[in-house]
């Protein structure tokens, strides 16, 4: 067994540790395919610059980035739960976990 099929079944626990649910991801160049995600809406982001830090709380999705076919890019679209939410960034964990940074549609303005 090779680190990467390691890695891969410990994301897949992960994934089920944190009630991964069946969601749609709606690339910005292509046909949308579904995707496993685990939701969180309690992330909080922290900006360090001049001045007082800013936080700020954002949902993020977990997802495995071999389910998809290349890194997000702006203007993907995930849906979970029903909801539609815009990836605004994403972040790997280096192991094969994808952190995406998202932001409700309709929320674009707060």
């Amino acid at each position: 067994m090779t680190w990467d099929d390691l890695a891969n079944q410990v994301l897949d626990k992960v994934l089920d540790t944190f009630d991964a649910t069946d969601a749609v991801y709606y690339p910005s160049d292509a046909e949308e395919f579904p995707i496993r995600a685990a939701l969180s809406k309690a992330y909080v982001e922290v900006a360090v610059g001049v001045g007082a830090p800013v936080s700020s709380m954002r949902p993020i999705a977990l997802v495995k980035l071999a389910d998809l076919d290349r890194r997000p890019l702006p203007d993907d679209e995930i849906e979970i739960h029903e909801i539609r939410y815009r990836i605004i960034d994403s972040q790997t964990d280096g192991e094969g976990g994808l952190t995406l940074v998202l932001n409700r549609i309709g929320d674009d303005d707060e």
